[in-house]
């Protein structure tokens, strides 16, 4: 299961990752949010009243392979960023109150971030106090390094991924990493550069060569070798003994991941979280299954465990309601269209064209399937509840949602009558291509093993088949089939589908859908990291992201992402089905534990977890 977006997220991990590793930091505000329910992000730090005792939380998947490093320092999944909390740190952490905007970064292992008057350039200076888990000073060469993995389409495949190709990152001194933007850059926090432990890689980065000075895009140190890097990535010497930097390092771990047991870091250092945990381990373990997995919970087997959604809720008869947290987040799922020529449907047309590239064929599939009905059947709740409903690109948590955008109602008859018109033949019971006596077939996606998804999958298959006469073939496979990347065939990167059915879990920035949605970043062999895999080619999407991205103004921001997402909702490119909350279950015995809002996940504050009677307030 995949159940939020990252879809490797590349270019945006670049940020995420420096600041998903820590996100914390004392507020006293609170904000209500557009889903009715009120978020509270007052975080104040409170002493657990026992020390050396073992936390257990857990999620019903495992990390996407045996490789946890490499898939917990990208995200590849929502649990991958449950473990990445726990033992990767960066620059900076991320208050969960959003209203506070750039004002919500606090510096972890950098002493400060600076941005030019003109927002054209980003200074990160690196706290020397802070190490890898050896005793290893992190330094610029630490961030020259995670560049060059990140931005190498050879290896992770981001090479000109936004915003690093219109960027140019000089290293002066051991201490100092500068972004130059090639423009105004609003969202510069989100996109802060991480760190990669130099002397773990010493094969392939020769350090003694690191010399600073500027770096374009494309250049490389000579120290840098792809190969190798490739090599060390996946070497199992590496893998089951990794340097990290953030709070806790891995102490042994299953073989398929279901259990990783982490022991305190004593070389963790953070200008933000400065008080040692209490914990004597920390066990991150998985089910395989949810039902299992609230069981367990039931049984007292975790301290928390989470990735519910509404659905999930009526299996919690017993559970005390306030160990039941629903809070709302930037997290929605969804269908996208593909629009490349790639889609099987081109093909199997015979006109090398997708049909998903006409904003009619797309809004005919979005008139003839029963949002309402499904949600309320599927989920159980009022499908115009503020808690679920979006017709948007985006959740009610986002400043620039518009809970009055645009989106087709249910009317099966008009959407016959605009494919007729479009030539598409219909009578009665099966759909076909223009200009053929040939059925439309539609490849319909999804992730294997989610049963609220496997629901809508049916749905729909139902509802296009009998409203429209298409025939609907369902497609579930592994979350890493379905968002692998280029070379290793990932359906969403290579296009092989016609239709996918996922979630998207945002940072709250509308810049993030730059990589999604606009044309130079289409995956391709020349471009592996692109995230535009709908392969929407639309100038006036491009207008308005270019806007966003170079607009100071966080009011002017937030209007012109509006009208971004109205748009995309008028155009009809994906779906939008229900907005998900974060629903999870937690003893209130494990201390200074508070949700957030944004894709860098409820592990956000884990080094201050603990075990006690002492609550985060």
């Amino acid at each position: 299961m995949r159940s939020f977006k990252s879809k490797t997220l590349i270019a945006s991990l670049l940020g995420v990752a420096s600041m998903a590793v820590a996100a914390c930091g004392p507020s006293t505000s609170t904000s209500t949010q557009g889903s009715g329910s009120t978020y509270s992000f007052t975080y104040s730090y409170k002493q657990p009243t026992t020390t050396g005792k073992t936390v257990v939380y857990g999620d019903w998947q495992s990390p996407d392979s045996g490789n946890l490093i490499v898939n917990a320092f990208l995200d590849a999944t929502v649990v991958d960023s449950e473990l990445d909390s726990a033992i990767y740190d960066g620059c900076v952490v991320q208050l969960p109150d959003l209203s506070l905007l750039n004002n919500g970064y606090k510096m972890s292992q950098c002493k400060s971030v600076t941005e030019s008057a003109d927002g054209t350039t980003t200074t990160m200076n690196l706290d020397p106090q802070a190490k890898w888990s050896d005793g290893t000073p992190i330094t610029s060469k630490d961030y020259r390094l995670f560049y060059d993995v990140f931005t190498d389409d050879n290896q992770i495949g981001a090479e000109g991924a936004p915003p690093w190709d219109k960027a140019t990152v000089s290293f002066p001194s051991d201490t100092q990493v500068v972004i130059n933007w090639h423009q105004p850059y609003a969202p510069y926090f989100l996109n802060l550069l991480g760190a990669l432990p130099s002397q773990q890689y010493k094969d392939a980065f020769d350090s003694t060569k690191f010399t600073g000075g500027e770096l374009s895009a494309t250049a490389k140190d000579p120290g840098y070798d792809t190969t190798k890097m490739a090599a060390d990535l996946n070497d199992p010497k590496i893998i089951d003994n990794p340097i990290v930097n953030g709070p806790f390092m891995i102490d042994s771990f299953a073989p398929d991941g279901s259990v990783v047991s982490m022991v305190p870091n004593p070389n963790y250092f953070s200008n933000y979280f400065t008080h040692k945990t209490t914990l004597g381990k920390l066990i991150l373990k998985s089910t395989g299954d949810k039902d299992v997995l609230i069981q367990s919970y039931k049984a007292g087997q975790y301290d928390h465990v989470e990735d519910f959604t509404i659905g999930d809720m009526a299996k919690f008869a017993g559970i005390p309601s306030n160990e039941v947290l629903n809070t709302p987040a930037f997290s929605y799922e969804h269908l996208e269209y593909n629009q490349q020529a790639l889609a099987p449907n081109a093909k199997d047309s015979g006109t090398g064209t997708s049909i998903l590239a006409d904003a009619t064929f797309r809004k005919a599939l979005n008139e003839s399937f029963n949002r309402c009905a499904a949600i309320e059947s599927i989920l159980g709740v009022d499908c115009n509840s503020q808690a679920v409903k979006t017709n948007e690109f985006t959740s009610n948590a986002d400043p620039a949602y518009d809970a009055n955008a645009p989106f087709p109602a249910y009317n099966p008859n008009d959407a016959r009558q605009i494919l007729t018109a479009a030539g598409y033949k219909y009578d009665g019971s099966k759909l076909d291509y223009p200009n053929t006596t040939k059925q439309v077939t539609l490849q319909l996606y999804s992730t294997s093993g989610n049963p609220i998804r496997a629901s809508f999958l049916q749905l729909l298959q139902l509802n296009w088949q009998t409203n429209l006469g298409i025939n609907v073939v369902v497609n579930t496979v592994k979350s890493n089939k379905l968002f692998g990347g280029y070379d290793a065939g990932g359906v969403l990167k290579t296009g092989t589908f016609d239709v996918a059915l996922f979630a998207y879990s945002t940072n709250g920035d509308g810049d993030q859908n730059t990589g999604t949605l606009d044309p130079s970043q289409i995956p391709s062999a020349t471009n592996k990291g692109g995230q535009n895999e709908m392969g929407i080619n639309d100038p006036k999407i491009v207008d308005l992201l270019n806007q966003g991205r170079v607009q100071l103004d966080p009011v002017k921001r937030i209007a012109i992402y509006k009208q971004l997402y109205d748009y995309v909702a008028q155009q009809n490119y994906i779906m939008p089905l229900y907005i998900r909350s974060d629903i999870t279950l937690t003893k209130t015995t494990l201390t200074n534990y508070l949700q957030h809002p944004t894709q860098v996940g409820n592990e956000w504050n884990i080094n201050d977890w603990g075990q006690g009677n002492a609550n985060a307030s």
